[in-house]
């Protein structure tokens, strides 16, 4: 289980810093679409972080556990 969060966590990473960038970029275009909150708004990007990245985990909770469940022998005879 180790393994596969600590791969999920490097992809959530990677990606949630390449959305901030990608942000930081196209402010401009995105101040136009936002009421009530600036483009750079640092609790809104923080709060966005947080809730793609715990969604990002929850959703290798099943596989992770899926994985764990099955003995090891077993899984090198069926490959």
């Amino acid at each position: 289980m180790k393994m596969v969060f600590r791969d999920a966590a490097i992809l959530l990473l990677t990606g949630i810093a390449i959305g901030l960038g990608a942000t930081v970029e196209c402010a401009s275009v995105l101040r136009t679409t936002l009421y009530g909150t600036g483009s750079r708004n640092p609790q809104v990007l923080m709060a966005v972080c947080i809730v793609g990245a715990l969604a990002g985990l929850l959703a290798t909770l099943l596989p992770a556990l899926r994985a764990a469940a099955v003995a090891p022998l077993q899984a090198l005879r069926s490959d």
